[in-house]
């Protein structure tokens, strides 16, 4: 008996891998469990002598869905890749794929490490006879078309359900300051009320500093310990604040208008180089030379205030260096200090200035309809062809031609101040978000992108003088 013994245990054991899979539906609807598959395999395994390696196991997951989502899959893939596998069993082939490039993908490092699979419920598929091959592919094509006329459905009906304005998506999907509410039968997203205050504050703050770790420093540690530099990006993404998901602009309640939240983009969007000294400038480009149009540089000195203590303060100034390096022209250097009170002040006279233009464009509203141009040069266009034929009289068309070049010029002045109420707007949200209060909290930094966010040039003259400011209106 001894050597029979010896001669079996040299025998090689084939090491299998045993890969059990059930989507959520089915699971509800049919009992596939991974249990009763897994009890199943292994009595496969016993009675055929095989050891097995591992149990890997996909619950909640579809064939269909995207390799690089079906973890289990990977792990297996890595144990073949260790040489750790001989073959591997699953239940049925619609458990293994049902996509007929993800399943090549696969069979592809198989066949590399001389890998087997076995549908044991399903001896007929294999890749080893013509009929096994052919009755694989005609399955896989068939399982492909099963899914995605299931996907079409599915799709189908969630742009309709969009489309209406229901909820299709769950709590932990809901962008943050959203909840979910039943309104006339229907379940639909609404903002919560108890974070709707943290979600106006997070759009105030982050226009103010221009810093998405800033404001969500702010946020946490403010009003909600759980805010993450994570969820600041995600909202920053999500046009649910607008209302709109996908082709739907009503979809849900906004927290902001088109404007506001245009102006949340472009300042996410933006990127203000951090410096690479110590130093931070806060007007870096934007004042230009009167001589040269060159940019004025910054530079600095430091004094001391008191010899006893030896407290010592820093100066910041800007000049044109090429043009006093190059003894081309010599102005005097502008004091940051100064230009940042003068900015300052002149921001409030911008605000005064724009509340009087709408008051002007409301007025004259009111006392006449804005006209087309366009229609008003073709007019004037048809009015000189008409003289030119003779078909009117000198007087006629001197009239007509004067009362038709005041009204352009009437209509393109109003459009020129509508155009100035709406470019003033934004400046009005700025304004409006008690910017003085989070300026002073700013750092240096948070400073210099905050004037770069709404300041395109500074104009000074030859004295070194500020003589005007364009707003950057975006």
């Amino acid at each position: 008996m001894l050597p029979e013994i010896l001669e079996y245990s040299s025998q090689p054991v084939t090491r299998c891998a045993l890969y059990i899979r059930v989507s959520s539906s089915e699971q509800a609807m049919h009992g596939k469990s991974l249990e009763a598959q897994r009890m199943y395999l292994e009595e496969h395994a016993v009675k055929n002598s095989y050891k097995i390696a591992g149990i890997y196991a996909d619950e909640g997951k579809t064939a269909r869905k995207e390799l690089k989502k079906r973890k289990a899959i990977h792990a297996l893939l890595e144990s073949v890749k260790r040489d750790e596998i001989d073959v591997i069993l699953f239940w049925k082939m619609d458990r293994w794929f049902r996509n007929v490039s993800d399943f090549y993908k696969v069979q592809e490092v198989l066949d590399q490490h001389h890998v087997k699979w076995f549908a044991v419920a399903e001896p007929n598929m294999n890749l080893d006879t013509r009929d096994g091959r052919l009755n694989l592919n005609i399955m896989l094509s068939i399982g492909q078309n099963e899914v995605d006329t299931t996907s079409e459905r599915i799709k189908f009906v969630n742009e309709a359900s969009i489309s209406q304005g229901r909820l299709i998506f769950g709590k932990c999907s809901m962008p943050y300051g959203y909840t979910s509410q039943n309104i006339n039968g229907i379940k639909k997203m609404v903002i919560d009320k108890e974070k709707e205050a943290i979600v106006h504050e997070w759009a105030r703050f982050f226009l103010m500093s221009q810093s998405k770790r800033s404001t969500a420093e702010h946020i946490r540690t403010n009003f909600d310990e759980n805010f993450t530099y994570d969820i600041m990006n995600s909202m920053l993404k999500s046009e649910f604040y607008i209302g709109k998901y996908r082709d739907n602009t009503t979809y849900c309640e906004p927290y902001f208008s088109s404007q506001t939240w245009n102006m949340i983009q472009k300042a996410a969007n933006r990127n203000v180089r951090k410096p690479t000294g110590e130093r931070v400038y806060l007007f870096t480009g934007l004042i230009k030379c009167p001589y040269c149009g060159r940019s004025l540089s910054a530079s600095y000195s430091t004094r001391v205030l008191y010899k006893k203590t030896g407290a010592r303060k820093t100066y910041i100034y800007y000049r044109c260096s090429y043009g006093t390096n190059n003894k081309l022209h010599k102005i005097n250097p502008l004091n940051e200090i100064k230009i940042e009170n003068y900015l300052l002040e002149y921001l409030l006279k911008e605000y005064a200035r724009y509340k009087t233009r709408c008051i002007r464009i409301d007025e004259i509203k009111k006392s006449k309809p804005i006209g087309n141009p366009d229609k008003i040069k073709k007019e004037i266009e048809r009015l000189n062809f008409l003289f030119q034929k003779s078909r009117i009289g000198l007087e006629k068309y001197e009239n007509e031609y004067n009362n038709l070049t005041r009204q352009l010029h009437e209509t393109e002045s109003l459009s020129t101040i509508t155009q100035q109420k709406k470019e003033l707007s934004e400046l009005e949200t700025v304004i409006n978000c008690g910017f003085h209060e989070i300026y002073r909290r700013l750092g240096r930094q948070g400073k210099q992108r905050f004037w770069h966010h709404i300041i395109k040039k500074i104009n000074v003259n030859q004295k070194n003088e500020i003589v005007s400011v364009e707003f950057n209106y975006f």
